[in-house]
């Protein structure tokens, strides 16, 4: 599971984007937390667990969203922020009552240059702006290409965290054995000839049997997390796979809207 903290203080742009992350981002087990304010924003980095991203506005209703993000970032440096705010208008600088006397110099003069400088300063990955007339899908889809870049390197650490990788030469499940220095595969003492692709992915399934596997993660391990197609290609190789080995096959589980999960049981 991956987990997004969204904060911003417009409703209808938190849904429009929590929609387009959880439907669109191509990347499996995706949930998005939102708030409007800081003070919520700061307690789930705090609380949630395996957080790929936080995506914040400038403005929130209790706090400045450079602040929080910066409070954020010196206590977990290695999650990525990114900034959607809305393009700064006139009536803008009575929110900096709000900032630090050295953030309102900067939002007075030249907000929109100035503001996206002090987000890069204090660790944001991507700043990204909108006008709030002009929300349509081409933004949203480019938001979405904008974090899902910006994520990889995160995704790989969550992968590499929690899924096992052991270095055994042999390994015997159910009437399937791997002989994983001579790179061989038998099922009911008849060899199996797989592809480079179809054995490195029963490998891993066997590595971390009875563990649950997204699509993501599979593909992301086996083609490489620089991999940007479709992980459908994932669903393909398992079937192949499941076909050359047979009854064997039924070890491979599908686990809906998920991926799957390799159980002898």
């Amino acid at each position: 599971m991956y987990n997004i903290l969204l904060a911003n203080r417009n409703d209808k742009i938190c849904n429009a984007i929590k929609f387009h992350l959880e439907t669109k981002l191509d990347i499996d087990c995706i949930r998005v937390f939102i708030t409007d304010n800081g003070m919520d924003l700061m307690k789930m980095s705090h609380n949630i667990s395996s957080i790929m991203a936080v995506i914040t506005d400038v403005y929130l209703f209790d706090a400045s969203g450079i602040s929080v993000a910066s409070t954020i970032h010196k206590h977990y440096p290695d999650i990525p922020i990114l900034f959607v705010s809305e393009e700064a208008q006139e009536d803008d600088a009575v929110l900096s009552k709000i900032y630090t006397q050295e953030e309102k110099q900067y939002l007075y003069c030249k907000k929109d240059v100035l503001t996206r400088e002090i987000a890069f300063i204090i660790g944001a990955v991507d700043f990204f702006t909108y006008h709030s007339n002009n929300v349509n899908t081409e933004f949203l889809t480019e938001l979405v290409y904008r974090i899902k870049n910006a994520t990889k390197e995160k995704r790989n650490v969550l992968n590499d965290k929690r899924i096992i990788i052991d270095s055994k030469e042999e390994y015997t499940e159910g009437h399937v054995f791997l002989n994983n220095k001579a790179r061989r595969v038998f099922v009911s003492g008849n060899e199996v000839i797989l592809s480079d692709k179809e054995y490195k992915i029963l490998y891993y399934f066997i590595v971390n049997k009875n563990i649950i596997l997204s699509r993501q993660q599979i593909l992301e391990k086996i083609w490489g997390a620089s991999y940007t197609k479709t992980p459908k290609i994932v669903d393909i190789y398992v079937n192949n796979l499941r076909k050359k080995l047979g009854i064997s096959g039924n070890y491979i589980n599908t686990i809906y809207k998920i991926g799957y999960k390799f159980s002898v049981q």
